[in-house]
């Protein structure tokens, strides 16, 4: 789920469908349960490279979502 895109800010590459999902459901969720939303998306569904960390992924999906 996680690839290094060096042509963008984030550091990770996400799908368009995963940022306007986490976007979508930021509308009616408080900000701490989409970030529950998206901790839990990434323990379920990302597989950290090497040098990444769940924590890594998290902040930088959280930062694609608030941007």
């Amino acid at each position: 789920m996680s690839l290094l895109n060096s042509s963008s800010m984030s550091l990770f590459y996400w799908s368009e469908e995963t940022i306007s999902y986490f976007k979508f459901i930021s509308s009616y969720l408080t900000k701490k349960q989409t970030i529950r939303k998206i901790e839990l998306f990434v323990e379920t569904d990302c597989i950290p490279a090497e040098e990444e960390t769940e924590d890594m992924l998290v902040q930088d999906l959280i930062n694609e979502v608030y941007k």
